[in-house]
Formats: structure tokens, sequence, C-alpha cells
């Protein structure tokens, strides 16, 4: 067993509008209901990240349940509708620029929890295989 895996990345399928899928909020509108208002606005009925994302103005909001469930069956109306196409085996390599001298670089990789499920997999076939060995000395 590795500890790295191929994630499932999934896209928008072609022929999505990607001005109205991709939402970004810098982090001077995060917390400014007339920015996602307006967002919302541009978006309509299409597919979108608005639809599967919880902005941080909402965060505060007696709702907060209601939009989560709503959140999680618009992601799996996604997949029902092949609104997001999984892509080929592989690893997705992101940069962005901000000023710097040099672009800040990233890349897909399994969530952390799973990450630590398997350290102490390895650990423990480590620890089972220094024994074995020890054993046939």
């Amino acid at each position: 067993m590795s500890c790295v895996s191929v994630p499932k990345i999934l896209m928008p399928k072609q022929g999505t509008d990607l001005y109205k899928w991709a939402v970004i909020a810098c982090d001077q509108y995060t917390s400014q209901p007339d920015y996602w208002e307006e967002t919302d606005r541009i978006v309509g009925d299409a597919p979108s990240t608005l639809r599967i994302t919880l902005p941080e103005v909402f965060l505060e909001q007696g709702d907060v349940a209601a939009r989560t469930d709503a959140i999680n069956r618009t992601m799996q109306q996604y997949l029902a509708d092949g609104v997001l196409t999984e892509l080929p085996a592989g690893f997705v390599l992101t940069e962005r620029y901000s000023g710097g001298a040099a672009p800040r670089r990233g890349r897909t990789s399994r969530p952390a929890a799973m990450r630590r499920s398997c350290a102490r997999a390895t650990r423990r076939r480590s620890s089972a295989t220094c024994s074995t060995a020890s054993a046939r000395s």
C-alpha cells in the first residue's frame, strides 16, 4: 500500500460558462453581502461553484445548516446531471501569481485525515516488518 494515491479530479463539463462557474472572492469581499448578492445575480441559474460553497459572510446567520444541506444536494445533483466530469487519472498543478518574485504552486492531494490514517498503517507495517526481521536473526 502506498501513502500516495491519485485523487479523483472533477471538473465542469465542456461548454460550461466558466465566467459563472468560477467564483473567487478576495479577502476584502468575503464579508460583504453586496458582493455575494451581485455574484448570485450574475450566476443566475447556471451551474456554479457559488452553489457548492458557503461564503464566510453567511457563517454567522441562523440558516447555516439549511445552506449546508443545499450545498450537499447541489453537489449530488451536479454529479447526477453530469455537470461535473471526471478527468483521467493524474494530478492538477496550480500556479498563482501574487506579485512576488516567484509563483506559488500547489498540487492536488488526499485529505489530511486519509494521510494520517495511511501513516499509521505504514508505521504498523514497518513495525511488523522489523519484528519479523529481528525474529529471523
